[in-house]
């Protein structure tokens, strides 16, 4: 059966004239929204954009970064938008930054800002989204293990963690990662194509498949902490402990990632004194 809906996604699609079939789908855990699902509750709500601060153009390098800000009654929010060949396929990257900052802001001005992220945060979610019936909306959410995703606060954009904003992909197929690789995944070393080893079960694999990429959404050790409290039942019901295998390369996940953001937040000097 998919897993239940979150509460708070369910009342502002209802608020705002949409359903979880026509709006979005779940992606180990992680509910996308259509873009086009934003768009309209932006409409519905009443959200303003300001003009957008470029803070990185280069049309050569297919590179673009804004900020945009938004408002919806006496409230307003601001995000970034990145596009790049390394998180972009589309071969407009200011078009997409555009999208992705607003997508960004409308998901924080509707109260779902690390509840629900848009399906332009990566082209993963496009190429394994749920089942269209031909104008862009989806069918049933598929099935998936795991729970939710980490927190994405606004924060400021100096200690913003190098992997802060990078979408999940969507569900891999029954014994595949998305990048073809066997559920168990690099910790288990195995090969493409392959089975996972029986130290890790299939669902332990496809677990920590999508844990790693929603903890590359956390911006911050809390954020991590926070992901880890939220998904402790569904890892316990999966069989992960400390002394097994799939515990052990979980918990490696985890500590890569606190690495990485304990990395970015370093002041230059320190950077510098580590290398």
């Amino acid at each position: 059966m998919p897993r239940p809906l979150d509460k708070t996604i369910s009342e502002v699609l209802s608020k705002y004239g949409e359903t979880p079939k026509d709006a979005c789908w779940d992606c180990h855990g992680v509910w996308v929204v259509y873009h086009k699902a934003i768009e309209r509750m932006a409409a519905r709500a009443g959200i303003a954009f300001d003009q957008p601060t470029v803070i990185e153009a280069n049309t050569q390098a297919k590179t673009a970064t804004i900020v945009v800000t938004g408002t919806m009654g006496d409230r307003a929010e601001w995000s970034f938008g990145e596009a790049s060949p390394a998180n972009n396929k589309n071969a407009y990257p200011f078009a997409m930054a555009e999208k992705r900052a607003k997508d960004r802001v409308v998901l924080k001005l509707l109260g779902l800002h690390g509840l629900a992220y848009s399906e332009d945060e990566s082209d993963d979610f496009k190429d394994t989204a749920a089942p269209s019936r031909g104008n862009g909306r989806a069918d049933e959410p598929d099935p998936t293990i795991g729970r939710s995703s980490a927190t994405q606060p606004a924060g400021n954009p100096a200690s913003r963690g190098a992997g802060a904003d990078r979408s999940l992909q969507a569900p891999a197929p029954a014994n595949r990662t998305p990048g073809g690789e066997t559920l168990a995944g690099r910790e288990a070393g195995a090969v493409k194509q392959g089975t996972a080893p029986a130290s890790i079960t299939q669902d332990q694999a496809t677990f920590i498949d999508g844990s790693k990429r929603a903890l590359a959404l956390a911006e911050s050790v809390t954020d991590v902490a926070e992901w880890e409290e939220r998904n402790k039942p569904e890892a316990a019901r999966l069989g992960f402990r400390r002394d097994n295998p799939a515990g052990v390369a979980l918990r490696k996940a985890i500590n890569d990632r606190i690495a990485e953001i304990e990395l970015a937040d370093m002041p230059a000097g320190q950077l510098e004194a580590a290398e």
